[in-house]
C-alpha cells in the first residue's frame, strides 16, 4: 500500500495527477504529506466529534450485531433448516443493502446525513419491538426486515459522516479508527 498516490508506482503520471486532483477537490487530503506526529493523536483525542460519533456508530453497531446474531434463530422459528433456512436469510440483507445505497446516494446529494440517519433508524426501533412483543415466527421474521432496513444505512452513513467532518488525513485516520474500534 502506498500512503498517497504520488508513489504509487503503479498510476502513470496522468492517473496521479487526476488522483492528487480528486482528492483536492474532494477536500479529502492536500497534495502535501503530513508526517505522523502525536499531536494528530491528541486532536482526536481531544476533538469532542470523536465522543459523538463513537456513541453514534456504537449504537449503530450493537444493534447490527444483535440482528446478525439472532437471525439464524428467528429462521429456525419458522420450521426451516440448512439450506432453506441460509437462502431466508438473503432477503432481509438485500433489502438492506438497497436501502443503503438509496440512502448513500441521497445524502451525498444533500449533505444531510444526520437526517438520514434519523429517519431510517425508526425502522430499526420497530423492527426490534416486534421482535421483543410477539411470538409468531412470520411476524419476527417481517420484523427483520425493519430491523436491517433501519440499521444497515446508518452503519455506513455515520461512518462516511464522521470522515466528512474531520480536518486532516492522519487525525481522520485516528478518528476514525477510535469511531469504529
Amino acid at each position: 500500500m502506498h500512503d498517497f498516490p504520488d508513489e504509487a508506482k503503479f498510476l502513470n503520471q496522468a492517473e496521479r495527477l487526476r488522483a492528487l486532483r480528486r482528492l483536492r477537490e474532494d477536500k479529502q487530503a492536500s497534495a502535501r504529506h503530513e508526517k505522523m506526529k502525536s499531536v494528530f493523536v491528541w486532536q482526536a483525542l481531544k476533538d469532542w466529534k470523536t465522543y459523538l460519533f463513537m456513541m453514534i456508530y456504537g449504537g449503530s453497531a450493537g444493534s447490527l450485531y444483535a440482528f446478525a446474531l439472532f437471525l439464524p434463530s428467528i429462521i429456525k422459528e419458522l420450521g426451516y433448516t440448512s439450506t432453506k433456512a441460509n437462502l431466508l436469510s438473503v432477503p432481509p440483507y438485500t433489502a438492506a443493502a438497497v436501502l443503503t445505497i438509496l440512502v448513500g446516494w441521497y445524502a451525498d446529494r444533500t449533505k444531510s446525513r444526520g437526517l438520514c440517519n434519523i429517519f431510517v433508524s425508526p425502522l430499526a426501533i420497530i423492527g426490534f419491538v416486534l421482535l421483543i412483543v410477539t411470538e409468531q415466527p412470520r411476524v419476527k421474521y417481517a420484523a427483520t426486515f425493519l430491523a436491517a432496513l433501519g440499521i444497515y444505512p446508518t452503519i455506513a452513513n455515520t461512518i462516511t459522516w464522521a470522515s466528512n467532518n474531520v480536518e486532516g488525513v492522519l487525525k481522520r485516520g485516528v478518528f476514525l479508527g477510535m469511531v469504529i474500534g
